[in-house]
């Protein structure tokens, strides 16, 4: 009895799988061709994206980074230009990224329509007055720096 089950259970199975594939419900090569169709489609699209404008920073940015602090978007826009790309920060916010995708980089911290913090890197960019390897007792003299920082929750 329990063979005659098994017997029944193995050929139903058997009978369903030839039936699918009799009426090409079951076609792994066209799986496989609709998929190498969808990767070119999208590799002819990103053929077609092109990167932002390059820009060549020390050209158009003039003096040192740390007179941007307070300065408002509509003067860094006037004189940087619109940025390659705008990115929402964590901390309240919004990165404007300037690049020429080689040798510089700098964001700007824009909150309230104006520049919060900076980070910048290459090699020809003026930090001036801080310095890479400046001590905090060095820092001090050179710029305010708060003793009690005040946080906000939410």
């Amino acid at each position: 009895m329990k063979k005659g089950r098994f017997i029944l259970f193995v050929s139903l199975i058997l009978l369903t799988g030839l039936f699918l594939l009799g009426n090409n419900m079951i076609q792994p090569n066209k799986a496989n061709d609709k998929n190498a169709t969808s990767f070119v489609k999208k590799d002819s699209v990103v053929k077609k994206k092109q990167l932002p404008e390059k820009r060549l920073l020390s050209k158009s940015f003039k003096g040192d980074l740390y007179h941007w602090i307070d300065q408002s978007t509509h003067e860094l826009v006037e004189e940087m230009g619109e940025p390659t790309r705008k990115d929402i920060s964590p901390y309240g916010y919004t990165w404007w990224v300037y690049t020429d995708q080689k040798e510089e980089y700098i964001q700007f911290g824009i909150e309230d329509k104006k520049v919060k913090t900076i980070f910048a890197a290459g090699e020809n960019i003026s930090t001036e007055p801080m310095k890479i390897g400046m001590t905090y007792e060095e820092l001090k003299k050179t710029i305010d720096v708060k003793s009690k920082v005040t946080y906000k929750d939410g």
